[in-house]
């Protein structure tokens, strides 16, 4: 999947992940983020909880592999939301 891709997939079927957020420009260490971002030429997913800054889940290469991995997040989050 990519970004574009995602994107479509995410706002068209109003995925609730609860207190998290949503990046998908730059890498942020503000509080409950999940993000997907480009970084010198490396697909970085990352995730920051509440006091910790983020952490790098994986770097990819490949805008599909990072897109697919990044969506198995925002549905177990949203999983996570419906508790």
């Amino acid at each position: 999947m990519t970004r574009k891709e995602f994107e479509n997939w995410y706002y068209n079927e109003k995925i609730d992940i609860g207190i998290m957020d949503i990046e998908l420009d730059i890498i942020t260490d503000a509080s409950f983020v999940l993000g997907c971002c480009l970084v010198d030429g490396k697909w970085v997913v990352y995730s920051s909880g509440e006091r910790y800054g983020h952490e790098v889940i994986e770097e990819f290469t490949n805008e599909n592999n990072a897109f697919n991995l990044f969506q198995e997040l925002v549905l177990y989050y949203a999983d996570l939301a419906k508790v």
